[in-house]
């Protein structure tokens, strides 16, 4: 998906959030905002959405500027653990730090240098099926050229395949429940659609899958 506003339902076709699971969070931001946690909640009586239609078209009432998505890029991850997260029993994060922290009390925080090693290592020998959320993000950081303005990789092609590796070995093992990949082609998170669509096509092949956005027509 371009951005990660509609992995929580996506996690939601695919997982029993009554049975035990696990949580991969790769990303370079938290994705757990927490500031209105309480009114999010209260629109969600019965959980996520049954429907895609129903989930991205769900709103709040703000007091000046109209309506606003309850499901956005920066929450739906903290919504999900207030929601699941009595049921994440095992619940990691590599990221850059930016945001909230999660809303979780069982957090183990990855480096970059950690990651492909727990990837193939304790992860791999966990007896609980995991969501893998990943955005293409984690890889760039801000080029200090251009003040934030555009993004440079921090994380080269070889440490990347070996992400890929260790995630494809965690697919062929049965260990992921459901993969999500957000694009987030932005020049100031990615560079922009090409190198984002470059690296989700080169992890999509790890995984033995096609990837190709289709040309919109005029």
């Amino acid at each position: 998906m371009d951005n990660h506003r509609a992995a929580a339902w996506c996690w939601s076709q695919c997982v029993d959030a009554r049975e035990d699971h696990g949580l991969i969070h790769i990303d370079r931001h938290n994705d757990t905002l927490q500031s209105q946690l309480e009114t999010w909640l209260s629109l969600l009586p019965a959980g996520i959405p049954q429907t895609i239609e129903e989930y991205l078209s769900m709103s709040q009432d703000l007091d000046i500027a109209g309506k606003a998505p309850v499901f956005r890029w920066d929450n739906y991850l903290s919504i999900y653990l207030a929601l699941a997260g009595q049921r994440v029993t095992d619940c990691y994060f590599a990221t850059h730090g930016e945001g909230d922290r999660p809303n979780h009390p069982a957090v183990i925080d990855l480096t970059p240098a950690e990651l492909p090693e727990r990837l193939s290592g304790d992860i791999s020998r966990q007896g609980c099926p995991f969501i893998l959320n990943l955005d293409l993000d984690y890889f760039f950081g801000p080029d200090a050229a251009t003040h934030g303005d555009r993004a440079l990789r921090i994380l080269d092609d070889s440490y990347f395949d070996r992400v890929g590796e260790g995630i494809a070995a965690l697919d062929r093992a049965g260990k992921l429940r459901v993969i999500t990949i957000a694009l987030t082609a932005t020049d100031d998170l990615t560079d922009g659609w090409g190198p984002a669509e470059a690296l989700a096509t080169r992890i999509c092949a790890s995984l033995g899958h096609q990837f190709a956005l289709s040309p919109v027509s005029d």
